[in-house]
C-alpha cells in the first residue's frame, strides 16, 4: 500500500470530494486500516468539537438570527479545509479563531454579549431592632421596644427613622400570626409596643415585626414560647406535729409573669418521711383565687424527723 492519504480524509469527511475522488478514498480505506483508524479519530474530533461549541454558545445571549447563523456555518462546512487543519495542527489557534469569529457576528447584529450573572440582592435600606422577652404567658400583657434606622456601614454610619410602621404579628407559624399592633416610630426611631397575647396561644411559637418607611422595609422572624410558669408558696399550720396529729398545709399558684391566679390547675402535694418513703400523694385543683389545700392524719407510729 502506498502512502496514507491524511490529508483527503479532512474533505471527504467534510463531504467536499467529487464523486472520482470520493470512489479513489473509499477504495484506499478498504485497503488501509491505518487511514479508517485516522478517519474515525476525525470524525469523533469533529463530534467533539461540535459539542465544545455547543457548550460554548450556550453560555452567550445572541440574537436569534446571530445565533442561527453562527451555528449553521460551523455545521455547513463552510471552508472546512483551513479551521480543520489548523484545529488539528495548532488547536489553540483554532479555538481563538472560533472565539472572534463569535464576537464578529454578536457586532455585526449590533448587540453586545450579555453573560447570565447571579446579582447578589441589594442590602435593604433600612435595619430593625426589636428588644423584649422570648417567653411570653397566654393572655398576658407582653411589651417590645422596636428601634428602626437607616442601614449604614457602622452605628455612627446609620440615622433613627422616624414615623416608621410597625405591625407586629404572633402565632404557632408565621403563615398564621394574627396582629397584635399597628403603630408608628417616634423622633428617635423607637416605638413601644404593648400588646396583649392571644389566650388560646401556648408553646412554640413566632413573633413577627414587620417595619416599613420611605427608607425601605424590613421583616424580623423571632421563635418564641408561650406558656405559663407558675410560683408557688407552701405553708402549714404549724412547724412540728405529733404521730397522729392532722397537718393542715395551704398553697397558692400565681403565674410567675403576671402573676395571676392558676385557676383550675391541678396542684401535686407528696408527703415523704424522714427515710424518704412517700406518705401521701394528692391532685388537688386550685380556686379561682389559685389556692389549694391538703388536710393528712400522720400515723400513730410516725417515725420522728424532718418530713417534707
Amino acid at each position: 500500500m502506498g502512502s496514507h492519504i491524511e490529508v483527503e480524509l479532512l474533505a471527504y469527511l467534510d463531504g467536499e470530494l467529487e464523486a472520482r475522488e470520493r470512489a479513489r478514498v473509499e477504495a484506499h480505506l478498504a485497503a488501509c486500516p491505518h487511514c479508517v483508524a485516522e478517519l474515525e479519530r476525525l470524525r469523533a474530533l469533529r463530534q467533539d468539537l461540535d459539542a465544545t461549541f455547543d457548550a460554548a454558545l450556550s453560555t452567550v445571549r445572541l440574537p436569534a438570527a446571530a445565533d442561527r447563523r453562527i451555528r449553521d456555518r460551523i455545521r455547513a462546512g463552510t471552508e472546512p479545509r483551513w479551521w480543520w487543519g489548523l484545529w488539528r495542527r495548532r488547536g489553540w489557534v483554532a479555538q481563538a479563531l472560533l472565539a472572534v469569529l463569535v464576537l464578529v457576528f454578536a457586532i455585526n447584529t449590533g448587540q453586545a454579549l450579555r453573560i447570565p450573572q447571579s446579582a447578589a440582592p441589594p442590602p435593604s435600606p433600612q435595619e430593625t431592632l426589636v428588644l423584649g422577652q422570648d417567653r411570653l404567658a397566654p393572655g398576658s400583657r407582653a411589651a417590645l421596644r422596636v428601634i428602626v434606622r437607616s442601614a449604614g456601614e457602622d452605628a455612627a454610619g446609620s440615622e433613627p427613622v422616624a414615623g416608621a410602621r410597625v405591625v407586629v404579628r404572633i402565632g404557632r407559624t408565621p403563615g398564621l400570626a394574627s396582629v397584635v399592633y399597628t403603630g408608628r416610630t417616634d423622633a428617635g426611631g423607637t416605638a413601644q409596643v404593648d400588646f396583649t397575647v392571644p389566650e388560646d396561644l401556648e408553646g412554640p411559637s413566632s413573633l413577627i415585626v414587620e417595619t416599613s418607611s420611605a427608607a425601605g422595609e424590613d421583616r424580623i422572624v423571632r421563635p418564641i414560647t408561650v406558656a405559663r410558669d407558675y410560683k408557688l408558696l407552701l405553708s402549714s399550720d404549724k412547724p412540728a406535729y405529733r404521730p397522729g396529729q392532722t397537718i393542715h398545709t395551704r398553697s397558692l399558684a400565681l403565674d410567675a409573669l403576671d402573676r395571676r391566679p392558676a385557676a383550675g390547675q391541678e396542684i401535686e402535694f407528696s408527703v415523704f418521711d424522714p427515710v424518704g418513703q412517700r406518705l401521701e400523694h394528692s391532685l388537688v385543683p386550685a380556686s379561682d383565687f389559685g389556692v389549694a389545700g391538703l388536710d393528712f392524719v400522720l400515723p400513730a407510729d410516725a417515725t420522728y424527723g424532718q418530713y417534707t
